[in-house]
């Protein structure tokens, strides 16, 4: 008898909504994001990743249900794999280990095995911490692969590809005096009052390991564990007293940084189209979420003016970006 029910339970598991008495109401990058769930763990996972920010959209909020399953694998998941049809993200490890998510509705679900929820670096980089950032990049603004520094609320815009000195340029930048916004990732709200004005996570700078040979501050840190990608140092920006830092700035310009070829320092304007191809990279969701994907770009593009620099030097660049804020150009 006792075995008919553990495989009628086993038939039906997953079609009776779970309880989910922990909620929580958050706001990463701005959006409004409401967790449920029945795990505490979780809950104060998302609460460190995302409980500095404070509203400043007025999305309807993402819903994120996170289900903490007695049943499954007591061993760490393998890689998720991704997958965006027609508006339904579907990330699997495994059977048990998944998040699912309507880009349109705005609502995620993910279950999470005992041996997921022994890794938090694991639960937050596949599944738990990325799906609310799928729904903000997917649906409600334009992600964009670049820095932000800023001075007196008059941003710019680092752009370029992993390796070009982004994370680098930006807090040497802070060092000199200027606010550090983000350090990777940029967001631009679809439905914002404010067309060109950057959000991203400020209270965060991750580095090479190389970067110690540079700053002092990084030097001696450990290298910080990562379920994937490569080896980085991430440093928590309230640790360093002397970093001025705010969750969003205006943005005036935009710079692409170009330390591989050969030429002397400079900064020239830059080609639109090769822009807008750069950020089109980082786009996807629906057909009207590209859509709007596109129009939040010509916004930023009619706001910002677009430049390409060669340097070799750190404290050139800082000297020629005060100069471009300055002149405009």
């Amino acid at each position: 008898m006792q075995a008919t029910q553990e495989r009628s339970t086993e038939r039906y598991r997953g079609l009776i909504p779970p309880a989910l008495p922990l909620k929580q109401m958050l706001h990463p990058y701005g959006f409004t994001l409401h967790v449920s769930t029945n795990s505490a763990s979780v809950l104060n996972m998302m609460k460190e990743m995302f409980g500095r920010f404070e509203r400043r959209f007025s999305n309807e909020p993402i819903e994120l249900n996170v289900e903490a399953v007695e049943y499954g694998t007591h061993d760490l998941p393998l890689e998720p794999v991704f997958t965006l049809r027609d508006g339904l993200m579907m990330s699997v490890a495994d059977p048990v280990n998944m998040s699912i998510g309507d880009l349109r509705r705005g609502v995620s679900h993910v279950t999470l095995s005992p041996g997921a929820l022994r890794s938090p670096l694991w639960m937050q980089y596949f599944l738990v911490g990325s799906t609310p950032l799928c729904h903000i990049a997917g649906s409600l603004a334009l992600p964009v692969h670049a820095a932000c520094i800023a001075r007196n609320g008059r941003g710019i815009l680092l752009c370029g590809e992993s390796g070009d000195g982004k994370s680098t340029l930006s807090f040497a930048c802070a060092r000199a005096g200027w606010t550090y916004v983000t350090d990777d990732a940029t967001y631009f709200a679809h439905d914002s009052d404010e067309p060109g004005v950057a959000v991203g996570n400020c209270y965060q700078i991750r580095f090479r390991p190389s970067a110690s040979e540079l700053f002092p501050e990084v030097d001696g840190r450990e290298i910080t564990p990562r379920a994937a990608g490569k080896p980085s140092i991430e440093i928590p920006i309230h640790s360093l007293p002397e970093i001025d830092f705010a969750p969003a700035a205006h943005i005036e310009h935009i710079v692409f940084l170009n330390r591989r070829d050969r030429r002397p320092a400079g900064i020239s304007l830059y080609d639109e189209e090769e822009t807008r191809d750069f950020m089109r990279r980082s786009m996807f969701g629906t057909v009207e979420g590209m859509l709007q994907h596109e129009k939040t770009m010509e916004r930023l593009l009619t706001k910002a003016q677009v430049w390409e620099m060669h340097y070799s030097e750190l404290d050139w660049a800082i000297s020629r970006l005060e100069r471009l804020l300055m002149e405009g150009k």
